[in-house]
């Protein structure tokens, strides 16, 4: 919880700390899903914690990837979810889609398209529509 108090941000005691039941080497992003679950992920993990459940789910990236972990310099550089309840991490080697429901990860190229695999960010606008930032421009996810 952070509290404002004359202008200037205190940390509140009132912390939770799940770090002692997950190992992060860092945490590099956080998102909060319309389920109202926390997805984080480091360098080589996605962790998904329910609050309301109080239960962790870790997804070691390098099992879900078609091409060998280690042949790809990744970072995870945001974190969206479409319409669908599908979750989108934006990756410096691809788009990486999850399908909770089938429990199916897939890994999208740019290439296909004539953009390297160097996803910067990903939005969702008010519309629903995927908006993917590349290093060679903006794309449109058409799904």
């Amino acid at each position: 919880m952070l509290a404002l108090r004359h202008g200037s941000p205190r940390i509140s005691q009132n912390l939770y700390n799940i770090g002692s039941r997950v190992t992060f080497a860092e945490v590099l992003l956080i998102y909060e899903d319309k389920a109202g679950r926390l997805w984080f992920a480091d360098r080589e993990n996605i962790v998904v914690y329910d609050k309301t459940r109080d239960s962790i789910v870790t997804h070691k990236l390098g099992r879900y990837l078609a091409r060998p972990f280690e042949d790809l310099f990744i970072y995870l550089n945001a974190i969206c979810q479409d319409e669908q309840g599908q979750m989108l991490f934006a990756m410096s080697g691809g788009l990486l889609c999850y399908d909770e429901a089938r429990k199916n990860w897939v890994l999208i190229s740019l290439r296909n398209i004539g953009l390297d695999d160097r996803i910067n960010d990903i939005i969702k606008d008010r519309t629903g529509r995927i908006w993917i930032a590349s290093n060679q421009g903006l794309v449109l996810l058409d799904r």
